[in-house]
């Protein structure tokens, strides 16, 4: 199972050309560490991918990707879910729309 987040080319109604990602170096990447271990405690996956970018990404273009490999689609959809809902509240990533 993959989920790819992209880039959404508008705002609250205004167009959007592209995202800035800021992260807390070294930071973020241990959470995402632990995040990864943590779903594979709760779940048999086989395989796991967590990246998230960071600088500059176009709108249209993918920002985060999540996937996951288990013996069951559900397990692989339960874990993703998992996965993309806690990156957001765990790991120190934010993002910046250009202004005006």
């Amino acid at each position: 199972m993959t989920f790819s987040g992209i880039v959404r080319g508008s705002e609250d109604g205004r167009p959007i050309p592209h995202l800035d990602y800021e992260h807390y170096a070294g930071m973020a990447e241990t959470q995402m560490r632990l995040l990864a271990a943590e779903a594979k405690s709760r779940w048999p996956i086989r395989e796991l991918a967590l990246v998230h970018r960071i600088g500059t990404v176009p709108a249209g273009e993918a920002s985060v990707i999540v996937a996951v490999a288990a013996g069951h689609r559900a397990e692989s959809f339960e874990a993703a879910r998992f996965l993309i809902d806690e990156l957001k509240v765990r790991v120190p990533i934010w993002k910046a729309a250009p202004t005006p």
